[in-house]
Parts: C-alpha cells; sequence; structure tokens
C-alpha cells in the first residue's frame, strides 16, 4: 500500500516547482489530490501529468472569495476528510498574510 492511500490533500501554486512537484508526488503515493492554481490551461497539464488523478480548481488563493469556494468545490469530488493542505502560491499579497484555513488544517 502507498503511504498516503486514503488520505485527501489540497495543494495550491501546483502549476509549477514545489506545488506541482509536491502535487505528483503525493498523487504517485496514493493520495487523493485536489490542485488549485490561476491558470486553468496548466491545471489540466498537471492532471494529465497525473494521469487524470487529480481534481483542478481554478482559483487565485489571494481573494478571499475564492478560497471559500476551492474549499467546498474540494469536499464534493473528494472521499475522506482532507489530511494535507499546502499553500505554495506565491505573490506579494500572499506572502504578506498568514495562510487561511476554515478547517483548521493548514
Amino acid at each position: 500500500m502507498a503511504e498516503m492511500e486514503g488520505k485527501v490533500a489540497l495543494i495550491t501554486g501546483a502549476t509549477s516547482g514545489i506545488g506541482r512537484a509536491t502535487a505528483l508526488r503525493f498523487a504517485a503515493e496514493g493520495a487523493q489530490v485536489a490542485i488549485v492554481a490561476r491558470r486553468a490551461a496548466e491545471l489540466a497539464q498537471v492532471v494529465q501529468a497525473m494521469d487524470g488523478q487529480a481534481k483542478a480548481i481554478a482559483a487565485d488563493v489571494t481573494d478571499a472569495s475564492q478560497i471559500e469556494r476551492v474549499v467546498a468545490r474540494r469536499s464534493r469530488p473528494l472521499a475522506g476528510s482532507m489530511c494535507w493542505s499546502m499553500r505554495q502560491a506565491s505573490s506579494p499579497a500572499a506572502r504578506s498574510r498568514p495562510p487561511v484555513s476554515r478547517t483548521g488544517i493548514i
């Protein structure tokens, strides 16, 4: 059994760098993965690299209303409680605020 089998992860900034690498690794280890980034076309490429084993959500995590939408959408398609939530997106606005968590999990 893979190390993360049955776990659920929400990863932002998932179209490049550490976010993408983390999403790919978590999926390879058996996690159900929801990936978030601003660019839908690049999200689709990551989902394809994961053999379709991810839920892609296009959103800007510097906008609180979009964060609410991400959490609501994440909870519908994936079974189980969220075990991991990683904020990898980077922007001047995102770096100046602490992480937001409605679930109590950062």
